[in-house]
């Protein structure tokens, strides 16, 4: 139904944007020639207009109740050795987890939880942290939410997930260390990650994205 639907609307659109290639290489093959543009999603919880250096020794974990449980679910005793062992503190930011699971590992690993917080002051502890934690897809994760705001804060993005392979112009331990292994052992740089993550973002700002909707509108004209 989905499917159908997406159809329909590409058929009947005067241009269209979307925010991954695999997406937008559905709409080439099933909707009409029309103009349309690729932009990975920016961050709702604003931009910085430069990287800040340098940063503390702090893990966030960020977004929805659902993805922030599957992260923790990925972290077993050798991840919380290394935060212990390297003098990091884990921050969760965002609406409750209400599972017994998530309390006892609150408790036993100290995790810092915040709850949710008004834009600024998430973006604040991300201009701050050194890690950003996620569990997604990287076939699109250009449309991560979350993704976006650690790369718009130049935080260096741990992602988790069964497959890594190169996507929207994000790279396996480069934009991101594609889990935590490769960071344990020293096999790559944190700052050299995050600032891979940030001048990655650079090219679809929220300001590319409505100078994008004006050059769609004016091509369709």
């Amino acid at each position: 139904v989905q499917r159908r639907i997406a159809v329909d609307l590409a058929n009947l659109a005067s241009y269209w944007l979307t925010n991954c290639n695999m997406a937008a290489q559905w709409l080439r093959e099933h909707g009409a020639a029309v103009p349309h543009r690729v932009l990975p999603v920016y961050s709702n919880v604003g931009e910085l207009p430069s990287r800040p250096t340098p940063r503390a020794d702090k893990v966030v974990v960020f977004g929805g109740p659902a993805n922030r449980a599957q992260v923790y679910r990925r972290l077993d005793a050798g991840f919380w050795r290394w935060v212990l062992e390297e003098g990091l503190a884990v921050h969760d930011i965002g609406p409750p987890i209400c599972t017994a699971e998530y309390d006892r590992l609150r408790e036993s690993q100290r995790i810092h939880a915040h709850g949710s917080l008004p834009a600024e002051q998430v973006s604040l502890r991300l201009s701050e942290a050194r890690f950003g934690l996620l569990c997604y897809p990287p076939q699109v994760v250009a449309k991560s939410g979350v993704f976006a705001a650690y790369s718009a804060h130049g935080v260096c993005p741990i992602l988790f997930a069964d497959d890594y392979q190169v996507h929207d112009g994000l790279k396996p331990d480069h934009h991101y260390a594609a889990g935590y292994a490769s960071l344990t052992e020293g096999r790559l740089s944190a700052e050299a990650i995050g600032s891979a993550a940030f001048d990655w973002y650079q090219p679809h700002r929220i300001d590319a994205h409505a100078q994008a909707f004006r050059d769609l509108m004016r091509a369709s004209a």
